[in-house]
């Protein structure tokens, strides 16, 4: 990272495995220049780490309040 770059951490949950959270997550991130991973987790939600500039992980951040169009994303956090 550089000297102005962040990183967050966040946990999304409701329906977003099997929706094609992650493969989009990862699209949304590259369009951005934003690094990380994402991965699911064995209760049914989605964990995420992105690192970038500020304003992109804010992006990926909101964006993953939403997910892809298939999702339903009552909490990110």
């Amino acid at each position: 990272m550089t000297a102005t770059a962040t990183s967050k951490r966040v946990i999304v949950t409701g329906q977003v495995q099997g929706v094609f959270f992650r493969d989009t997550c990862r699209q949304t991130a590259a369009a951005h220049g934003v690094r990380g991973w994402v991965r699911n987790l064995p209760d049914g939600s989605v964990e995420a780490v992105f690192e970038g500039e500020p304003q992109a992980v804010d992006a990926l951040v909101e964006w993953a309040h939403e997910g892809p169009p298939a999702a339903f994303v009552p909490r990110c956090g």
